[in-house]
């Protein structure tokens, strides 16, 4: 089970992450990533965090980036979403 701290590090990693790409988290991202962290546990997030920045990549990092990243079905929920939505 994950403690506060351990959640609210990360979450100041996830902060901290964006920063770097000059986005502020609004109090519903901050919200999303606090459920995100809570579900995927801290060391998985923390991961994917340290993988991202060390891209260099521009496009701050979101919980949909985190949830295809370590949730293979989140991409196949998307895709039949968009069926449904089309036909």
């Amino acid at each position: 089970m994950s403690t506060q701290a351990e959640i609210a590090s990360v979450l100041e990693t996830a902060v901290q992450a964006c920063a770097a790409c000059r986005h502020e988290l609004n109090d519903l991202e901050v919200t999303a990533w606090l459920a995100a962290i809570e579900s995927f546990g801290p060391a998985p997030t923390t991961k994917f965090l340290l993988n991202w920045v060390s891209t260099n990549s521009r496009k701050a990092p979101t919980v949909a980036d985190l949830r295809k990243a370590l949730d293979p079905t989140f991409v196949e929920d998307e895709r039949v979403g968009l069926e449904r939505l089309f036909l």
